[in-house]
């Protein structure tokens, strides 16, 4: 199971925990953050979800899975993109398929039907 407390290597991002990934707890991981600058949605090998500053293939070694990239000014991350229902379902079935299927590395979301 997919347990998971909210970290940020960003300190305008405060510490959550998100419990199970849920509608709810993904929602407010994303709600939580911004897109000023490019950011990650990553899971630790222990199953906590984070955003962190790290991107890309950058330091993978460190986490059990990322999703892409969320690039600087397109409202992947924040208020508007939490308020966005569809958005919010794809990174919840992607954390959840990538969990409990043992995916490592970049999980596209866009390939991930769930």
């Amino acid at each position: 199971m997919l347990t998971s407390t909210l970290e940020s290597r960003t300190a305008a991002v405060p510490n959550l925990s998100i419990g199970p990934a849920t509608y709810a707890s993904v929602q407010a991981l994303i709600a939580s953050s911004d897109d000023r600058v490019h950011r990650q949605i990553r899971v630790a090998w222990d199953g906590r979800v984070y955003v962190s500053d790290v991107i890309g293939n950058l330091d993978l070694d460190s986490c059990r899975f990322a999703l892409p990239t969320f690039c600087a000014g397109t409202d992947y991350l924040g208020i508007k993109a939490a308020s966005d229902q569809g958005f919010v379902e794809r990174v919840m079935n992607t954390l959840n398929y990538a969990w409990a299927n043992g995916l490592r590395g970049i999980v596209d979301y866009d390939r991930i039907r769930g």
